[in-house]
């Protein structure tokens, strides 16, 4: 009899159209609700340049499985934990270039962001140096001339934390003077980064034309008794920022030769906007530091991670740049 009762209500239930099958499962097959998913960072139109982190925000009724980020239309990786993330190397791109992400369920539904547009200008210089042995000269294409004591030498003083770097040095007894220059393509909006140690050097960085006496034109900087000076050819050099000494920095010009102006921060900080040329010139090609002691100690200071970026493609004056991702090296000195 009790056999009977079981049998009957199985029967009793198909006879309805209950099945297992019409039970819902944990992976969600009977949702058919798309995901939804935004970039969060980069912002539309942000000008970017050797890395930029991709953060994306994505939301489910019943859960989110995976995030796809795609660059120009490729995919880039896969993150399947929140908060979803990518840092995709741009190093060799240049001009426009496109961010989307997809957003997986774990029904299979699909939902995409919006496709974000990135600006990136296209590379100048860069030199770390830590393709040099230690102990030599930068080669070309740099243009070095030393006199008396004064040298420029690759250094793995900082291996550590920066790999080499290249030590402006001249602690002579006598007049001593290390001029080394660096070629680029003409530019006539650009962006210059730089980390450097200082260490009580006298020093001047200086941009101009190799067409015209470069060294009396353009944007030029004078580090000299713990200060940081625009050289803008008056008599007295205009003070920006006093120094510490044995501390690195990073510097970043933005230059915009239509202006004749340029921006200068240090440590991610504005220190001045609008510094003025030494004279007028309308496209830079050339980069310059000069190191100088008069028979006093004038110890050295490194510099590393050197990038020059032409920002005329991408923005019209050299102000309001949006986003700076930048290298490993920089990043150190910038969380010091």
């Amino acid at each position: 009899m009790r056999y009977l009762f079981f049998y009957l209500v199985i029967v009793s239930l198909i006879a309805l159209g209950i099945s297992c099958d019409s039970v819902p499962s944990d992976n969600g097959s009977d949702d058919t609700q798309r995901p939804t998913c935004v970039i969060k960072t980069p912002a539309n139109n942000s000008i970017v340049w050797n890395k930029v982190d991709i953060t994306a925000e994505a939301t489910d009724n019943v859960g989110v499985s995976k995030v796809d980020f795609f660059g120009d239309y490729s995919m880039l990786f896969t993150d399947t934990s929140s908060p979803y993330s990518y840092t995709w190397d741009i190093s060799g791109l240049s001009g426009d270039h496109y961010i989307y992400a997809i957003a997986l369920d774990k029904a299979g539904n699909s939902g995409s962001s919006d496709t974000i547009t990135i600006k990136i200008p296209a590379l100048l210089i860069k030199d770390d140096f830590d393709t040099y042995a230690v102990g030599v000269v930068p080669s070309s294409p740099w243009d070095v001339v030393t006199s008396g004591d004064g040298t420029i030498l690759i250094s793995d003083r900082f291996a550590s934390s920066m790999g080499n770097t290249a030590d402006i040095n001249c602690d002579g007894s006598q007049f001593s003077t290390v001029i080394a220059d660096l070629p680029f393509t003409n530019a006539t909006k650009m962006m210059f980064l730089l980390s450097f140690y200082y260490e009580e050097a006298d020093i001047k960085i200086r941009f101009g034309n190799s067409g015209r006496d470069w060294t009396t034109t353009g944007p030029c900087l004078l580090i000299e008794d713990n200060v940081l000076y625009i050289d803008d050819g008056s008599i007295i050099p205009v003070k920006a920022l006093d120094l510490t000494p044995n501390k690195w920095y990073s510097l970043r010009l933005d230059i915009d030769c239509s202006t004749q102006t340029f921006d200068i921060q240090i440590d991610g900080k504005v220190v001045k906007n609008d510094a003025s040329f030494m004279d007028n010139v309308g496209q830079i090609n050339r980069l310059g530091f000069l190191a100088l002691s008069n028979n006093k100690a004038c110890k050295e200071v490194h510099i590393d991670s050197l990038f020059a970026y032409d920002m005329s493609g991408v923005m019209g004056k050299h102000k309001g740049i949006s986003r700076n991702t930048s290298s490993k090296k920089t990043l150190i000195l910038l969380n010091r």
